[in-house]
């Protein structure tokens, strides 16, 4: 018999459903801040730079709650691209970031970076000395507690010396500040990491 070629119509291929890679978040140098807001960096994928299709979502999770979105952006004609005037919430803030294409196609999330807003005054106890002590010394071993990492200040504000230090990861700080004769009045200031300042004073005689 006679064999006859069928050939099959030919379907057109669907488009391919392209998801990007994760967009890249940069860490802040220092996570606690007093600002009530704050500008978010980072980097897309090199394909994506440039293109009308893509858009960056950001979300933020607030303590230990979900991630929720919060504001969206087209992606620019550079990889580099900052998002500012993020509201911050008091306590810890963590952003991710996804790239969001055609038919809503969203990347996997960016690893997370956290900014803690912090307003609250670092708070300083002075163990040592005790207010009006007797110091048989040519200084005065000042130790005390306040918010961990918190930069410090001595200054004797009668004779005008100062020194500085700074608290352990725990909070705790001893400074050395030299003393003259008769009463010294000192005053102890602490800078906690996120910019708030706080003030404690003795005054002791030598």
């Amino acid at each position: 018999g006679l064999v006859s070629d069928l050939t099959a119509t030919p379907v057109p291929s669907a488009t391919p459903l392209v998801v990007a890679d994760a967009p890249v978040l940069q860490a802040p140098d220092e996570p606690y801040t007093n600002e009530a807001s704050i500008d978010l960096v980072g980097t897309v994928p090199a394909n994506v730079a440039g293109s009308a299709d893509w858009r960056i979502r950001v979300y933020v999770a607030i303590g230990k709650g979900e991630a929720g979105p919060v504001t969206e952006v087209p992606v620019g004609v550079s990889q580099h691209f900052l998002i500012p005037g993020l509201t911050l919430s008091p306590g810890r803030n963590t952003f991710t970031a996804t790239l969001v294409g055609l038919n809503d196609l969203e990347s996997e999330p960016s690893a997370a970076v956290a900014y803690v807003l912090d307003t609250a005054k670092p708070k300083i106890t002075l163990s040592s000395p005790k207010a009006n002590a007797v110091v048989n010394a040519r200084s005065v071993r000042i130790v005390g507690q306040t918010q961990g990492r918190s930069a410090l200040s001595a200054r004797n504000l009668t004779t005008n010396a100062t020194v500085t230090g700074a608290a352990d990861a725990k909070g705790a700080f001893t400074l050395v500040l030299p003393i003259g004769t008769g009463v010294n009045e000192l005053e102890v200031t602490a800078t906690d990491p996120a910019g708030n300042v706080n003030v404690a004073k003795v005054s002791v005689r030598r």
